[in-house]
């Protein structure tokens, strides 16, 4: 397979876009009330400590994405076990994607409107982008962020009149419980999806420019979520917020400019938008990718359709309402995510650590 590199710049954009995406119209890490913003810390710096681990293997193994590492640590065989094992956390990850899609504008903004309509056309349009290739979505990414962080600034500056500060005392109130709780749920989502990326980069502009990406990319996208969050608490309080499944809509309808800006619910659905297609196409792309390389295709293109296809029929066995989606990201997603963002990272980079150093051994 051709190996293609992508700008340090255009890497960010993408990591940003995806982490953003699908978290602009909740609240992670509510567990912790008023003291949401240090969850949201802790659950970033718990990211920032496997994003050390994602560099560190893009560092040893240059020009090698997650598939090739898992091979040349574990061998053919079990290497391919849990090459597929993450092809399947990629594949029902986008699932849950379509899912969200459905839920979202069938429940929010076009009620009479059949959920299938617009997962059809994120398909539709999520495959032809993916078979376009990363270097098209990336310059996807470069055009549609700047736009994605204008949105995002004007929604929260014309919510700013709305805001209560009391809202958000007594600050310190959560006991340490809570917190971490809040913190564990915000890093299996969206945080820990960063992961997704190890299968999708390989090479990169230098060696050293992994950490560059992964860091500067978490960090934005960090601030980003801890700034509407913490919005959405300051202008609705947190009894209000937390009883909403997307308490952004809500938010939104609060907004009011003269006659000049009203139902600025659309503003929402625009931002929802782009960052969910960005999502959806790299989760694609990751398990495209996968997928050829597990059964060695030259390409990974030819299976992008039927795969979207497939993500697009298990979408609609997974969850019946937006309520049981919901309690389902709370209570099982994070133990099953944990598996694939934390646990098999750390044994991955054991394992080529210790490889490394055998062969260095070796070597003398």
């Amino acid at each position: 397979m051709n190996r293609t590199i992508i700008t340090d710049k255009q890497s960010i954009y993408l990591i940003i876009m995806f982490l953003v995406g699908t978290a602009t119209i909740l609240i992670r890490g509510i567990e912790a009330k008023q003291d949401l913003w240090l969850s949201i810390i802790l659950a970033m710096l718990m990211t920032l400590v496997i994003c050390f681990i994602f560099a560190r293997l893009h560092y040893l193994f240059p020009h090698r994405d997650l598939f090739d590492i898992l091979e040349i640590c574990f061998g053919k065989l079990i290497g391919k076990i849990i090459g597929l094992l993450y092809i399947w956390f990629a594949f029902h990850l986008n699932a849950l994607i379509l899912t969200y899609i459905d839920f979202v504008f069938t429940t929010l903004a076009f009620p009479k409107t059949p959920g299938i309509a617009f997962n059809i056309l994120s398909v539709v349009v999520g495959t032809y982008t993916v078979k376009l290739g990363i270097e098209v979505l990336a310059r996807w990414g470069k055009i549609f962020l700047p736009i994605l962080i204008f949105i995002i600034t004007i929604f929260v500056l014309l919510l700013i009149p709305e805001i209560n500060i009391t809202n958000i005392h007594p600050i310190f109130s959560s006991e340490i419980g809570p917190i971490i709780k809040g913190a564990f749920s915000a890093f299996s989502f969206p945080f820990g999806e960063i992961v997704i990326f190890t299968m999708v980069f390989s090479s990169f502009e230098t060696r050293k420019s992994p950490y560059k990406i992964y860091i500067i990319g978490l960090l934005i996208a960090g601030i980003l979520l801890l700034i509407l969050g913490m919005t959405y608490i300051l202008v609705l309080g947190i009894n209000t917020a937390a009883t909403q499944y997307f308490p952004a809509h809500l938010a939104a309808s609060r907004i009011s400019v003269g006659r000049l800006l009203q139902r600025a619910e659309a503003v929402v659905n625009i931002l929802f938008s782009i960052g969910t297609f960005a999502k959806f196409c790299i989760c694609l792309l990751a398990t495209c990718i996968g997928i050829s390389k597990i059964f060695a295709l030259d390409d990974y293109r030819f299976i992008v359709t039927p795969i979207s296809l497939l993500m697009l029929i298990l979408s609609y066995f997974l969850h019946d309402s937006v309520m049981e989606w919901v309690e389902w990201g709370i209570d099982v997603w994070p133990p099953f995510a944990f598996l694939f963002q934390v646990i098999f990272p750390i044994i991955i980079l054991i394992v080529a650590e210790i490889k490394r150093r055998t062969l260095k051994n070796s070597l003398i």
